[in-house]
């Protein structure tokens, strides 16, 4: 129950960043929805990250409510929120333990 807890936020909270990305202009319910069926297309081609393929159902199924350029755009946003930015907390978090980990070690010789 815990795990379908935390899928759930999880598509919550993607739906919803794309949802504030595209100004709103979508009720967050349909945007749940485009962000759930791109993921199971995504799922169905083996794609790693879905790349490529979210942003084809997105662009598809939002096609007519809003330009393709917003759609483009928030896609590209959306990626670097919730892929990139993560990637450089790891980094710089990581680095910093290493680097606590040097200055307590002791030398060798």
């Amino acid at each position: 129950m815990l795990q379908i807890a935390v899928a759930a936020a999880n598509w919550s909270v993607i739906a919803t960043i794309v949802w504030v990305l595209l100004h709103r202009q979508v009720e967050l319910g349909t945007m749940l929805t485009v962000v759930l069926m791109a993921a199971i297309a995504g799922a169905m081609t083996h794609v790693p990250g879905g790349l490529g393929v979210i942003e084809v159902v997105v662009l598809t199924m939002l096609d007519e409510r809003l330009p393709q350029h917003e759609l483009v755009a928030a896609l590209v946003v959306y990626r670097a929120i919730y892929y990139v930015l993560p990637l450089l907390v790891a980094t710089a978090t990581y680095g910093r333990l290493e680097a606590k980990a040097r200055r307590g070690a002791p030398t060798p010789g």
